[in-house]
């Protein structure tokens, strides 16, 4: 996939979409499912923890039950509805773009630190 949007960096892409950051507007934009979701930085860190918090194990082994989960973000127009592939997929796209933002924090603390400093 390849995006053309004016204003947003690519933070990290798979094969289910792609985090972008917006410098203008201080913000980050999920693209998943064919759908846009606009958030800022601490919606982003909350579905990190959503997604975190769904047991994959527990849905795998409940065959009662469909292989569906439910995802709603209080606050936000987030509410998908997700399979288990999805699901991996989700959170290795929101995963990976936190380790990207961070690790870009790490550098730029590191880049300023006075020589022989541990960062």
């Amino acid at each position: 996939m390849e995006y053309k949007v004016k204003h947003l960096k690519e933070v990290y892409q798979n094969n289910a979409g792609a985090v972008f950051q917006c410098d203008t507007a201080s913000c980050l934009w999920l693209h998943f499912q064919n759908r846009w979701f606009h958030l800022d930085v601490r919606k982003f860190y909350r579905l990190s923890r959503a997604l975190v918090a769904i047991d994959l194990s527990a849905l795998l082994a409940a065959s009662d039950t469909a292989d569906i989960e439910i995802l709603h973000l209080i606050g936000t127009d987030i509410c998908l509805m997700l399979t288990i592939d999805e699901i991996i997929l989700l959170k290795d796209l929101v995963g990976g773009a936190k380790v990207m933002l961070e690790l870009n924090s790490i550098i730029k603390a590191a880049r300023f630190a006075p020589i022989g400093q541990v960062v």
